[in-house]
């Protein structure tokens, strides 16, 4: 594979990855705000459920992000033996 393709692909797989965290966190906090609004509605607790759910699911959002980004680097570091936090790896990668 040629210097040209392969920081072409390394550019998508960086794009794909921000488009991931702005939707796996917008979700997890649009969940937690409905889940806590919901029971809010059952069980007459205005508005104190949802704000524990908006914090649920920021915290969730969160782990979920942090899990992907880890994710991402370790494949970056298989495949390219490189990461932007380290440099080139230890193992004699290119």
């Amino acid at each position: 594979m040629t210097s040209s393709m392969r920081d072409t692909r390394r550019t998508f797989k960086a794009i794909a990855l921000v488009s991931s965290i702005g939707t796996q966190f917008a979700a997890s906090v649009v969940l937690g705000f409905m889940a806590g609004r919901y029971a809010d509605t059952q069980l007459g607790t205005d508005p104190w459920l949802m704000l524990c759910g908006v914090l649920v699911g920021v915290a969730s959002g969160f782990f979920s992000v942090y899990h992907l980004v880890k994710k991402h680097y370790r494949e970056d570091e298989r495949k390219f033996g490189t990461s932007p936090t380290n440099g080139p790896s230890k193992n004699g990668g290119t």
